[in-house]
């Protein structure tokens, strides 16, 4: 007899169960409470369980799981299990392409000077410094700067 067999479950799945007087009015009485103790005592066993039986214990219940003589569907487990630890949906295939993509996806969003940026502290760009006027344009010549004007004959 399960005492939460007509509890009321929420959307969540959480089991609301309200106490009734008459479920209390044994509480009090001690010899009452006394002899279920011993009833319970009697009727229980005590299960000694070592690795040998702990590993025949198991292969009993998956044999009465397959057999169908437990509570439970085999393949409701699987369904479980396949949502849980399932690597592809149903009707997905394995796509070399689609595996790279998913992989690099996060790495390959940002550039890589974002990402250097991005571990660069604030307070490193504190003192850098930034130029009050505008820089004089000088012509001078870009592969030898002690020479002349770059496109001047000096002969």
């Amino acid at each position: 007899m399960d005492p939460l067999a007509g509890a009321h479950t929420d959307d969540d799945g959480a089991l609301h169960y309200f106490l009734e007087d008459k479920e209390l009015k044994y509480l009090d009485d001690e010899n009452i409470l006394r002899a279920q103790y011993e009833r319970f005592k009697t009727a229980s066993e005590v299960w000694d369980v070592d690795e040998e039986d702990e590993d025949a214990f198991r292969l009993a219940m998956l044999q009465e799981l397959e057999e169908g003589k437990s509570g439970f569907q085999i393949d409701d487990f699987a369904a479980v299990l396949d949502k849980e630890l399932g690597v592809f949906q149903k009707g997905d295939k394995y796509d070399y392409v689609k595996d790279l993509k998913d992989a690099y996806r996060n790495s390959l969003s940002q550039t890589i000077e974002q990402k250097i940026f991005a571990t660069l502290p604030d307070h490193v760009f504190w003192d850098i410094k930034k130029p009050q006027q505008e820089s004089l344009t000088m012509r001078k010549n870009r592969y030898n700067p002690f020479r002349g004007k770059e496109f001047e004959n000096f002969f």
